[in-house]
């Protein structure tokens, strides 16, 4: 027998492991290097930052889950961007909290993005029409929404670094219940409070976005970061414009004040963060064709008469929390009368019975 044979046996074993070890290693690394591809590297650079922001997969529906309608379809669009990686991330887990009352969707070109979201349990789709350098038309993100997910009671779009807290959920419950969601053109919409993300740690529950609405700040310009409608509101009747390009806000609700859309501003019981990167709080202005909604309204004769007049501040109906034990959340009348740059506004809407502008 051989002297100390075990402990031989041993080192033969750990060498032997070793040895498979090394040629694996070698193996794989030459895989990796003759398969490497963007797609495969962006992949697997997606599955560490998941890893990375807290990731868990979705529960499966349950069968109560699967027949249950919803709510609000709140979709967004965004181009993935290092400094807007984490941003978003927080979007991914925030804005699914509520499924299926509300069921997130992601507008995207980009395959890898549309994948990180259904990790996080949104649905994807492509965007079906661009305009304005390659940015998603807003009327027809709502027009296919409509059409894939036909028993949602409520559409919406909303930028995608914005973070709501619990109150949307019930105010989307409140309006759901009244009877004008299924007899009136409805638009609801919202004012943001900007809160410096740069360094700021991740949120992961709706009691932490209580918390920074305290360090938060209202925009006072009157614009809206967010919008919902119903079924009813008349898509077919607004132009070409996009999302995160300056006027969309203005023209959209003044357009639905002209064509007597019932408007209503839930930013009284609906906290909106706007998640401020380095890039600031006036992002839109520095895209390319950052006018390029404001020139299209002027071409086709659709300039509202002042853009106050689509301001937030303009909207007839608004939501409110009752006080005491017993408050619930409501839509009522505005208390005020609307200030003066919501009177006397005019559109002219003939582009759609004519396709061309006033006097052409």
């Amino acid at each position: 027998m051989i002297p100390g044979g075990h402990t031989y046996i041993v080192f033969l074993g750990l060498l032997l492991c070793v040895g498979l070890y090394v040629g694996y290693k070698l193996r794989f690394d030459y895989y990796v290097k003759k398969t490497k591809t963007e797609r495969v590297w962006r992949s697997v650079a997606s599955l560490v930052q998941q890893l990375h922001a807290g990731y868990s997969p979705p529960a499966k529906k349950t069968p109560a889950e699967a027949k249950k309608k919803s709510i609000l379809v709140l979709f967004s669009t965004w181009i993935d961007l290092p400094d807007k990686r984490r941003i978003y991330d927080n979007s991914f887990r925030m804005w699914r909290v509520w499924k299926p009352d509300i069921l997130p969707l992601l507008y995207s070109e980009q395959e890898s993005e549309r994948k990180r979201a259904q990790t996080f349990g949104w649905e994807t789709l492509t965007p079906p029409t661009t305009a304005c350098g390659g940015v998603p038309i807003l009327r027809d993100m709502f027009q296919v929404a409509m059409a894939k997910y036909p028993d949602s009671l409520f559409y919406g779009f909303s930028n995608g670094d914005l973070l709501f807290g619990a109150g949307l959920h019930e105010t989307m419950k409140v309006l759901s219940r009244d009877p004008m969601v299924h007899d009136k053109p409805m638009l609801v919409i919202l004012r943001r409070f900007n809160v410096d993300f740069v360094n700021r740690s991740d949120v992961h529950s709706l009691q932490e976005i209580v918390e920074t609405r305290k360090d938060a700040k209202g925009v006072t310009d009157g614009s809206s970061d967010a919008f919902f409608t119903n079924r009813l509101f008349p898509w077919n009747r607004i132009p070409d414009i996009v999302p995160g390009r300056l006027g969309v806000a203005m023209i959209l609700v003044s357009a639905a004040r002209t064509l007597n859309v019932t408007v209503i501003d839930i930013s009284p019981t609906v906290i909106a963060l706007h998640m401020t990167t380095k890039k600031g709080n006036l992002e839109s202005w520095g895209h390319s064709h950052s006018f390029c909604n404001r020139q299209l309204v002027q071409d086709i004769g659709m300039k509202p008469s002042g853009w106050g007049c689509g301001s937030v501040f303009c909207a007839s109906l608004t939501s409110e929390r009752t006080e005491g034990e017993n408050a619930v959340t409501r839509i009522v009348k505005k208390s005020k009368p609307l200030p003066g740059q919501c009177l006397n506004c005019k559109q002219n809407m003939t582009y759609f019975q004519t396709g061309k502008p006033p006097g052409a």
